[in-house]
C-alpha cells in the first residue's frame, strides 16, 4: 500500500474557507504522506487563517498555500519563488500549481466537494497504466437538462480538436486529472492561452503520441458552497480555443445561442 509520499493533490480556490477546512484534514487522513498545494486566487475569506492553523498541526508541514494575488507561499521557506506575471483564474491558477510541483506525481481536484475525496488516490492508481488521467463523471442524471447538454457538446467539441492519441478520453474538459508531473509540465500552455477554466483541454492539445493516457469514472457530489464556473466568458475562451471545423462551428454557435437564452430565461423568471 503506498504512503503518497509522491503525491501532490493540487486544489484551486477562491473563498472557500468552509469547505476546505473540513476537506483537507479527510484527504491528509486518506493518503498521509501526500502533500497539499492550494492554488489560491486572492480569497479574502480567511483561507490563510486557516491554512496557518492546519499547518500549526502537521510536522513535517506537507500543507502548501500558493498566494497568487500577494505572490507569496505559506510556508514560504519551502517554496520556489513566483514568476512575473500572474493570470487571475482557474486555468491559470493550475498551470501555476503544477510548475512548482516537486514531487514525482499530481492530483487536480476541486475544493467544492463535487470531486470525492477518494478520487485522487483513484486516479493516483491509474498513473500506473498512463503518464495523464482524466476523471469522467459516471452519471450525468442529476444535471439540469441545459447543463447536461452543454456538457455533452462541449465534449463533441473539444474532441475534433484533440489529436488522436487524446480523443479517446471521455471527458477532456474535466476538472479533475492527475499526471506524472515531469511529462505534464511540458505540455502546460503559454500564459496567453490560460484563460477560462478547462485547462485540462489545453495541456490534452499539446501532448504528443508517446503520452499515455488513462481514465476512471466518479460519482458527482453535492455542490458545497460556490458556484458554477460555467459562464458565457469561460465559454468564449473554450470556444475560440478549438480549432474548429465547419460543423463544429455550426455547433458552437447553438452552445453560445443556448446558454444566452438560458440566461435571459433566468433573468425573466427571476432567477
Amino acid at each position: 500500500m503506498s504512503n503518497y509520499n509522491d503525491l501532490t493533490i493540487i486544489i484551486p480556490s477562491l473563498n472557500e474557507k468552509i469547505n476546505l477546512e473540513t476537506f483537507i484534514p479527510k484527504l491528509f487522513r486518506l493518503y498521509p504522506g501526500c502533500s497539499i498545494l492550494l492554488a489560491d486566487d486572492g480569497s479574502d475569506d480567511g483561507t490563510r487563517e486557516m491554512a496557518e492553523k492546519i499547518l500549526e498541526k502537521e510536522n513535517p508541514p506537507k500543507l502548501f498555500l500558493m498566494d497568487r494575488k500577494r505572490k507569496k507561499f505559506l510556508p514560504g521557506e519551502n517554496a520556489e519563488p513566483f514568476k512575473t506575471d500572474i493570470f487571475p483564474g482557474l486555468a491559470a491558477s493550475v498551470c501555476d500549481a503544477i510548475s512548482v510541483v516537486k514531487t514525482e506525481n499530481f492530483a487536480v481536484i476541486d475544493a467544492d466537494r463535487q470531486h470525492p475525496a477518494e478520487l485522487p488516490g483513484e486516479m493516483y492508481e491509474k498513473l500506473q497504466d498512463g503518464d495523464l488521467v482524466c476523471a469522467f463523471r459516471r452519471d450525468y442524471s442529476a444535471m439540469p437538462l441545459l447543463r447536461r447538454l452543454l456538457s455533452r457538446a462541449g465534449n463533441y467539441l473539444a474532441h475534433t480538436s484533440l489529436p488522436k492519441h487524446a480523443s479517446k478520453l471521455k471527458d477532456p474538459l474535466s476538472g479533475a486529472f492527475a499526471g506524472r508531473t515531469c511529462r505534464v509540465k511540458k505540455c502546460i500552455p503559454p500564459g496567453n492561452r490560460q484563460k477560462g477554466f478547462k485547462i485540462l483541454f489545453e495541456i490534452l492539445k499539446r501532448t504528443g503520441p508517446d503520452l499515455k493516457t488513462a481514465q476512471t469514472s466518479y460519482v458527482i457530489g453535492k455542490r458545497a458552497g460556490g458556484k458554477s464556473s460555467l459562464g458565457f466568458k469561460n465559454m468564449k475562451h473554450f470556444f475560440y480555443s478549438l480549432n474548429l471545423k465547419a460543423k463544429a462551428i455550426v455547433l458552437g454557435v447553438l452552445i453560445l445561442s443556448a446558454a444566452a437564452a438560458g440566461a435571459a430565461l433566468r433573468v425573466i423568471l427571476g432567477g
